[in-house]
């Protein structure tokens, strides 16, 4: 089995990581020279933070060049959701937290019966529309008569 590794160090001015892109062919390695990765872009990292020999370092599963900075703010918001469900999570047995995580949970089931109900609605009125031609039928014609 013929592998090939790819380098990086990833910097978000905190810290400084070594990245790891282990592939089994050279696809991703030439994904990412289409890409044109270099020095100083913004990238999306998808992978495993791993610790050998008291040193941290991320095995990449998916690199990608950020070119819409609105996924920048999206990330943010995304950290602040998954810190707060975390903190639900994990607390949901204190007393003062057992009533937000129960709304919670009811405000998510909730979403789900509503997304289900008006999906369930849609197929409903689309089934009660009137039935549409057939493939391969020919629209029906009337009589035409110009000098009418």
């Amino acid at each position: 089995l013929n592998q090939h590794i790819l380098l990086f160090t990833i910097d978000d001015q905190k810290c400084k990581l070594k990245c790891k892109l282990w592939s089994s062919d050279n696809d991703d390695i030439k994904q990412l020279n289409e890409d044109q990765l270099k020095e100083g872009d913004l990238v999306k990292v998808i992978g495993k933070v791993d610790t050998f020999k008291d040193l941290r370092s991320i095995n990449i599963h998916h690199i990608e060049k950020v070119t819409n900075y609105n996924n920048i703010a999206l990330h943010g918001l995304e950290i602040i959701l998954a810190h707060e469900l975390n903190e639900l999570i994990v607390n949901q047995h204190l007393p003062s937290q057992k009533r937000r995580y129960q709304q919670w949970i009811d405000r998510a089931k909730d979403e789900e019966f509503q997304r289900n109900k008006s999906y369930q609605e849609y197929k409903q009125s689309q089934q009660n529309q009137s039935p549409q031609r057939g493939f391969g039928q020919s629209p029906q014609r009337g009589n035409f008569n110009q000098n009418q």
